[in-house]
């Protein structure tokens, strides 16, 4: 006897991006994951939850709530119920905004550099499908995106974050 079920495959298909507005207080993350189901049945995504922090460590993360993340596939932006059908793949960009805030801060200044962005996507019978990028948040980009002095609105990608570890 054979089970239908989704095998949802989750790529990280663009790397992290920062960007940081001083004028609003709002970070914006982006990244871009590619979903592909090579199941015998649809997954329908029904949550996402993303969090950043600083790896192996869940008391030095913070902790995005389904309000603060976009998926969108091109410019449009898609339903937070997402179907992805058997034998199908969307490529999405994922987008995070919140404002800055103290705890934030208190993140993005830790003395330990490597940091993790993960994007869960959670479908039906709560399976979890997670994309996690890794990058190097040093003294040096911290002034670069920080910077008081900076430019009205700072960007940084961190290339090769899309890279499997």
């Amino acid at each position: 006897m054979m089970f239908s079920r989704p095998k949802l495959e989750v790529w990280k298909s663009a790397p992290a991006s920062f960007k940081y507005d001083p004028q609003r207080r709002l970070l914006e993350c982006s990244f871009g994951v590619l979903l592909h189901n090579t199941g015998t049945k649809a997954e329908v995504i029904r949550a996402l939850h993303a969090h950043l922090g600083i790896p192996h460590n869940p008391s030095q993360s913070a902790l995005f709530s389904d309000n603060d993340i976009i998926l969108k596939q091109g410019q449009n932006e898609v339903p937070k119920v997402l179907p992805i059908e058997q034998n199908m793949s969307s490529n999405l960009t994922c987008e995070i905004t919140v404002t800055f805030s103290d705890s934030l801060r208190g993140l993005f200044s830790q003395p330990e550099t490597a940091r993790e962005l993960v994007l869960e996507l959670v479908g039906e019978d709560n399976r979890s499908y997670p994309a996690t990028f890794y990058f190097d948040f040093s003294e040096e980009v911290a002034k670069t995106l920080f910077d008081p002095q900076g430019p009205p609105t700072r960007f940084i990608t961190f290339l090769g974050s899309d890279q499997n570890e």
